[in-house]
């Protein structure tokens, strides 16, 4: 019997995501999960209004970790619990 895992690593690239739509776009990326799945967020720099907006309105409904952090390139994994 095979069985399937659980988590599941879904990709939002931030930077093809016009600026206006953005936020809107990641709450609702978000939403979207199931306990234990990870959205992979790309972008070049680092998203702190939109960090400090997903901590609001998910509070420890999520888990933030970032994977890269360099000039020109950041990945943060978020996952939802």
């Amino acid at each position: 019997m095979l069985i399937k895992p659980t988590t599941s690593l879904q990709h939002f690239d931030a930077e093809v995501i016009s600026q206006r739509f953005r936020d809107t776009a990641m709450v609702e990326a978000l939403n979207a999960l199931n306990a234990g799945d990870v959205l992979r967020y790309h972008d070049v720099e680092a998203p702190f209004s939109l960090i400090r907006k997903l901590v609001i309105t998910f509070g420890a409904k999520i888990e933030m970790s970032y994977i890269k952090r360099s000039v020109g390139s950041v990945v943060i994994d978020f996952m939802r619990r």
